[in-house]
């Protein structure tokens, strides 16, 4: 099996604090792999971590972040912003404080192909417009001259599903996708994500729902207090869960 993200004994510190100690998984290229655990479990730190985002005070003091075999920690900041967007994307959980609300939606993603390809105006026009048409905003034209205020939730989520999309990254990072919406809404982005997966998209999906990881993901990493504790095929650890608190877990999601 191929693995396009590994990371390996990851230990992240906030003064003397540990938030991540020796956290190590794989994510198999074309895979969905989960981080599953409750709020404070690490999960949002691993994905700033990889994307080299930690929050003024966070430290990484130990590991390596492999990604497509390069070491993510040796990355000076110029290495790192041209991953950001064109290799690695990142999915938010609140889309409205991700989008800058003073830029069209258009705009925004014309900047990451501005940034990251050399496509010409027009061909990055048709990009942008074909990408939010895949995610179901087929009113592509509409969306792509309005602000982020002016969509609704489930559109705006969308719209930052396509961001993310845009320039073909390889891996994608979705943190807690659908936890703001509906119930209708979330089962149409697990569609796309299935879709996307089917076209060979690799993800990390961090998430505390194990309803939505147990019909998505291929593999799940389960995450207490900064430490992972069990680890495999999402139908072996939800048939069988080895570790008291996958158990918990477990009873809290029937």
């Amino acid at each position: 099996m191929k693995y396009l993200l590994e990371i390996n004994k990851l230990t992240v510190h906030v003064g003397h604090k540990t938030l991540l100690h020796n956290v190590s998984f794989k994510a198999a290229q074309g895979k969905i792999t989960a981080l599953v655990g409750a709020s404070g479990s690490g999960k949002t730190t691993i994905a700033n971590s990889i994307m080299r985002l930690l929050p003024t005070g966070l430290e990484i003091n130990h590991g390596e972040m492999l990604f497509e075999h390069k070491n993510l920690l040796l990355f000076n900041k110029e290495q790192m912003r041209l991953v950001r967007g064109a290799r690695i994307s990142m999915i938010f959980q609140e889309p409205l404080g991700a989008f800058n609300p003073l830029m069209t939606i258009g705009q925004q993603m014309d900047e990451v192909l501005a940034v990251h390809t050399d496509k010409l105006k027009n061909e990055r026009n048709k990009k942008i417009l074909d990408v939010l048409a895949k995610v179901e905003l087929l009113d592509s034209e509409h969306i792509f001259n309005r602000y982020p205020h002016q969509l609704s939730g489930g559109q705006r989520q969308r719209a930052m599903i396509a961001q993310a999309l845009v320039a073909d990254p390889k891996l994608i990072i979705a943190d807690e996708p659908t936890s703001n919406l509906d119930v209708t809404l979330q089962a149409r982005i697990m569609d796309l994500f299935r879709h996307f997966r089917k076209e060979g998209m690799t993800m990390l999906l961090i998430s505390h729902d194990l309803g939505m990881v147990s019909h998505l993901a291929d593999d799940v990493i389960i995450l207490e207090k900064g430490q992972v504790i069990e680890s495999g095929q999402v139908q072996t650890i939800m048939q069988a869960p080895k570790h008291k608190y996958t158990q918990r877990l477990m009873e809290a999601f029937a």
